[in-house]
């Protein structure tokens, strides 16, 4: 079995925290634990958890000015992996020599499927090039 990454495990403990209202510092502890993370995947898991917590609202905020669907009709997988997908550019500019590089189709994608066909790269899309003062300064 394929050992899950970053991505997977934000992307499970977000949907537990938004299923069960849980604490969040255990919910992530627990699925770093459950999916046998080492300290560099922990790490980001982490990292890309709390910025979707501490973020969310300007996030969904972003994401509903270049998505056809409102942020509330979506999936709930979809709407944690959009978030996710913008939390994560935002932490490549800031730490690019820290994040790997991002691969189109990760398991956490795999996992959102067949509601996320096509939008994920809709929106992410949408955000080249372009700066989101809310989320951080812009690099260069």
């Amino acid at each position: 079995m394929k050992k899950a990454d970053a991505r997977t495990a934000a992307l499970q403990a977000l949907l537990q925290v938004e299923e069960s209202e849980g604490y969040s510092n255990i919910v992530i502890d627990k699925t770093i634990r459950r999916l046998e993370l080492d300290s560099r995947e922990a790490g980001l898991a982490s990292a890309l958890f709390y910025g979707v917590l501490e973020k969310r609202i300007a996030l969904d905020w972003a994401l509903g000015r270049f998505s056809k669907k409102p942020m509330e009709k979506l999936d709930a997988p979809v709407r944690e992996l959009l978030r996710l997908g913008l939390i994560r550019s935002f932490l490549w500019i800031r730490f690019p020599i820290l994040l790997p590089p991002m691969k189109r189709s990760t398991a956490a994608a795999r996992q959102a499927r067949p509601a996320l066909r096509g939008l994920s790269m809709e929106c992410s899309g949408a955000f080249c090039g372009k700066r989101i003062p809310f989320l951080g300064p812009k690099r260069g």
